[in-house]
């Protein structure tokens, strides 16, 4: 999605406003964790071979007090871990990264952890109580308790809106008739909170654009200001979310060219010889993110430019001394926030970009929807190269080049990382949803129209 700059630095400053806002670099001890006495169990299958330990610490940032709410049952929006210990948790939570919990939770039950169907129907509980705009929930919620509240500026978010909506989905699709009663009902309500999402998706379309509405801003009463008008952005979801959920709503169905109308376009002059997509910003998590939920390269015409997207960063990421994550979207090493992107792959201007030499490790697992055994590869490198970048609730967020890192780990970049390892399950529930209501023609229709201009 083209978002203006000065949007873009609104949004992440709001996102990253928290406790313990240092602008110091934090370069942690050499520091080895004991094992915790509790972990986040789920099939052994995901478990690539040669990182087992670091898959299982990644996810143990979704234990509850540690990087989840317990009474809320919603991932914090980050954590600060230092010495081994979880010290601060940031008491917001981002719905997308709901959404991706989401799907944990179910791969945890699928593993045989009875408890985590009791944290679906909290959850659930939690959502169906959160204010809403016309069925869509609010970008960001501040936790209190058991409760989500309104931040003190309220947005609702097409994107975000968009994520969850598939995460939900896929929740539907893994418990449709589930002969477990318990199970069953989880997906009776969760169909119920999308059926009750029609009208806000209606409204956000704009009939003399032909596009989605990138959201509404509660507290101003008015919609934000620009549109979901690119194919290559993460934001494609919401547009194509709209028009499954707006099918059959007569004139308030979101048309199939609010999709085929975006614009998206490549490199076919790049000087290493690919022909990548361009983002908005070149951020690696722009292009990569819908795949956890819809499998785009049998979608795709041709999925060469994301492959050739992801070349381009890899070999930025190898070109230090130390190499460094792939770029994207995540905390900086002084413990802010910034929409980080490679110029090469970037549709905005040079000074829009933020290219620096600070990676983010869930960006380099995204790569595993492309190249599994590659991005194990590189994560072990960084690890090599970064020691102190594993902690026992997960990766810090951000390294540079020159090794500073971030004390933050994130709710939402944990939930892209470990999602990219059972990223083939939430596909199938997805799928399966899909099929249970008439719509995978839809997807496959819009999807006819995924080249670039």
């Amino acid at each position: 999605m083209k978002i203006p700059n000065v949007v873009i630095v609104i949004l992440a400053t709001i996102t990253m406003i928290g406790c313990n806002s240092s602008e110091s670099k934090y370069n942690p001890d050499d520091q080895s964790c004991p094992a915790l006495d509790s972990s986040i169990d789920i099939s052994g299958k995901y478990y690539p071979n040669n990182f087992k330990a670091e898959l299982q610490n990644n996810l143990n940032f979704f234990l509850d007090g540690a990087g989840v709410s317990e009474k809320a049952q919603v991932p914090y929006d980050f954590i600060v871990v230092r010495n081994c210990k979880v010290v601060d948790q940031r008491p917001v939570t981002n719905i997308s990264a709901v959404g991706l919990y989401i799907n944990l939770l179910v791969e945890m039950q699928r593993a045989g952890d009875n408890e985590a169907i009791l944290k679906l129907e909290k959850l659930l509980t939690t959502l169906e109580d959160a204010p809403k705009w016309k069925g869509l929930l609010h970008w960001l919620y501040s936790v209190e308790g058991a409760e989500l509240k309104p931040m003190s500026k309220a947005l609702v978010s097409a994107v975000d809106n968009g994520n969850l909506s598939f995460s939900l989905a896929a929740l539907v699709g893994a418990y449709h008739d589930n002969e477990n009663s318990r199970l069953a009902v989880i997906a009776e309500r969760t169909q119920a909170l999308l059926d009750a999402q029609k009208l806000g998706w209606s409204d956000l379309y704009d009939k003399e654009k032909g596009w989605l509405r990138s959201g509404w801003n509660v507290t101003e009463a008015d919609y934000i200001s620009y549109y979901i008008d690119r194919k290559s952005n993460e934001s494609r979801l919401g547009t194509l979310w709209a028009i499954l959920a707006t099918e059959a709503e007569g004139a308030g169905a979101v048309p199939e060219e609010a999709f085929t109308s975006m614009k998206m376009y490549a490199d076919n002059k790049h000087p290493a010889g690919y022909q990548p997509i361009l983002t908005w910003d070149g951020s690696y998590f722009q292009a990569m993110l819908p795949a956890l939920w819809i499998d785009e390269s049998t979608l795709s015409p041709d999925y060469t430019m994301m492959d050739d997207f992801s070349k381009v960063h890899l070999d930025y990421a190898n070109q230090f001394d130390k190499p460094i994550p792939f770029v994207s979207a995540s905390a900086t090493v002084d413990n802010k926030y910034l929409a980080f992107g490679l110029r090469s792959v970037a549709e905005a201007s040079d000074s829009q970009v933020h290219q620096e030499t600070t990676g983010t490790p869930h960006a380099t697992a995204l790569y595993a929807i492309i190249d599994k055994p590659g991005a194990v590869e590189h994560l072990l490198k960084v690890k090599q190269a970064h020691s102190r970048i594993e902690t026992n609730y997960g990766w810090f967020d951000a390294v540079d080049s020159d090794g500073n890192m971030s004390e933050r780990i994130l709710g939402l970049d944990q939930g892209m990382f470990v999602a990219s390892f059972f990223h083939e399950s939430i596909r199938e529930d997805v799928k399966n949803y899909l099929q249970i209501h008439g719509q995978q023609q839809i997807v496959e229709s819009v999807y006819s129209s995924f080249i670039p201009d």
